[in-house]
């Protein structure tokens, strides 16, 4: 888990509102215009996260960074995100939350991102729209004295706001009500529509979080980001994301 990882995008936590909608009719996954061989970027965030949990627990973190790198030129590449001063409240006192093998109050999550294609409520079955699929690596973390050993698994969804505009900044949401992400169906790169549930199973998507090796429950983020792509010369990229 110490090993730095790039990726193609910077997250800048904000207090963020909105949801697009994809059509499921392409059998490619959508592309960051101007097509850009390793696009990297660095973060730092500005709000807070909130990790929460079917069974009613929350831990918050105070600010996210990260980094990444684009795989070539393609949609997709891996991440490295830092949660940063993460803390839950249990009986009205609040405990530090650490990842296993990080630094106190850290929760470090690497993995895999992929841009899908998505669409969310009735209103914006007609509009095309593009969203992030976090693929994150089997994790630990703990909250001494408030919560056990918990293992994360599985994937987040976060829709793009306007991912066909040209610009340097790019916002996104993680939305989720009782540990339930709200958005739930995304379509692959062979057109397929893929079903995001919560706790990941057979056949669905979804992040999942089992206290002591036990049953997965459900898991899900909600906080804004902003998106920042760098060219390798370290310059801001106006950059779209089309389908």
């Amino acid at each position: 888990m110490r090993g730095l990882r790039w990726f193609g995008f910077v997250l800048v936590a904000v207090c963020v509102v909105g949801v697009l909608v994809v059509s499921s009719a392409s059998a490619a996954l959508p592309q960051v215009l101007p097509e850009t061989a390793g696009k990297t970027a660095a973060s730092t965030s500005t709000g807070t996260l909130t990790w929460e949990t079917t069974a009613g627990k929350k831990v918050s973190c105070e600010k996210v960074t990260g980094t990444s790198k684009e795989a070539g030129t393609t949609p997709l590449g891996e991440f490295h995100i830092n949660f940063e001063k993460c803390t839950t409240t249990v009986a009205g006192i609040k405990f530090v939350c650490t990842g296993l093998g990080d630094t106190s109050g850290n929760i470090l999550s690497l993995g895999e991102y992929h841009f899908v294609y998505d669409t969310l409520g009735a209103s914006e079955t007609n509009a095309l729209g593009i969203a992030i699929l976090f693929l994150v690596n089997t994790m630990h973390f703990e909250c001494a004295g408030g919560i056990t050993l918990i293992k994360v698994e599985g994937s987040e969804l976060c829709l793009i706001t306007e991912p066909h505009v040209a610009k340097t900044l790019h916002a996104f949401t993680c939305a989720e009500t009782a540990g339930v992400p709200t958005d739930k169906v995304y379509w692959n790169d062979s057109g397929t529509e893929v079903k995001h549930g919560s706790p990941p199973k057979a056949g669905e998507w979804g992040l999942g979080a089992s206290e002591n090796e036990e049953n997965a429950i459900g898991l899900a983020w909600a906080a804004g980001f902003l998106i920042l792509w760098l060219n390798a010369a370290k310059e801001n990229v106006s950059a779209s994301i089309m389908g």
